[in-house]
């Protein structure tokens, strides 16, 4: 005679069957045996079931005061790497199971859209360790439950649509947590300078970054011909907005603009200068007076195209 089947010893495709079929149970299944949290976990991983994130939003809760932060918690600078509080809203989709996310848990709705609902976090302590330590005191604490949360929240999505960072530094450590993951735009509202122009390059290059959209006050213009070649040779397009003037743009003049635009077509690649009162941006307090527009000549992108607010949660700074 056969064997008894029952809910612990289902065939594994059955049990994926099931899964994909009650996502609001995933917890509970998770519980059944050690065959249906292989089956849970292998869904949750498999791409083709995944969903985008549609806007990610991560501010450094260090410099910001929020009601929530707890001022004893503030763990302080080691020699085997950096703490960073941050916070972080993101829209997911509104059928997206709670139990994929860890809504309820760590996470709380923040507000609710058409088809999508933005989530969000207390601060949470990101741990970073400087790359050439490998002591055991920095791998244990790379190990931080909030380091586990936030990757194990990005492991969930296929890919993020646009990602919005006021500053460079402290959202290493939040970079860090997704790891390869593919970010169509990259959204900046930061100055730039020598070192963040190599860290956007890199941020290009590992979450193959189709769109770069800085809106500043002061942008460094130096080495400005090799930091877009690298970036546009990567298929990325630029886009940077300023509260520049008509006779000086990011401390420069347009003479030295215009000559960067012709060094820059040797290359096949194609920068305008253009004007624009653009209050469509996130930060509408910049008033945007001026905006470079970087392009292979051979994108099939607008040049000038305005950039819209997105729906979400953006901070007054």
């Amino acid at each position: 005679m056969p064997a008894d089947i029952s809910s612990p010893t289902l065939p594994p495709e059955i049990q994926t069957r099931i899964v994909r079929l009650a996502e609001e149970s995933l917890k509970i299944m998770r519980l059944i045996s050690r065959s249906w949290n292989s089956s849970v976990l292998a869904y949750l991983s498999d791409r083709r079931y995944q969903s985008s994130l549609e806007r990610v939003y991560i501010v450094n809760a260090d410099d910001v005061d929020f009601d929530d932060v707890d001022e004893d918690d503030n763990e302080e600078f080691d020699e085997s790497g950096t703490w960073k509080h941050l916070r972080m809203w993101a829209i997911i989709p509104e059928d997206y199971a709670a139990a994929r996310i860890g809504l309820g848990d760590w996470l709380s709705v923040h507000e609710r859209f058409t088809g999508a609902v933005e989530v969000t976090c207390t601060q949470q302590g990101l741990y970073r360790a400087y790359l050439d330590d490998e002591s055991e005191a920095a791998n244990k604490k790379k190990d931080h439950a909030s380091n586990r949360r936030f990757i194990r929240f990005f492991s969930m999505f296929s890919h993020i649509e646009t990602l919005v960072l006021p500053g460079l530094w402290a959202n290493k450590c939040a970079l860090d947590t997704m790891q390869k993951m593919h970010i169509s735009t990259l959204e900046l509202h930061s100055s730039i300078d020598e070192d963040d122009k190599n860290k956007i390059v890199d941020y290009v290059r590992v979450h193959r970054i189709r769109r770069v959209l800085i809106a500043c006050y002061s942008f460094e213009a130096r080495n400005f011909n090799k930091f877009v070649i690298e970036i546009v040779k990567m298929g990325a397009t630029i886009d940077i907005y300023g509260k520049g003037q008509t006779v000086k743009i990011f401390r420069r003049s347009r003479k030295f603009w215009e000559k960067k635009a012709e060094e820059l077509k040797n290359e096949g690649i194609s920068l305008k200068i253009l004007h624009v009162m653009d209050t469509d941006l996130v930060a509408p307090y910049l008033y945007v007076k001026t905006h470079l527009s970087v392009r292979s000549n051979e994108s099939d992108e607008s040049d000038g195209e305005r950039v819209k607010e997105k729906r979400g949660y953006n901070s007054t700074y």
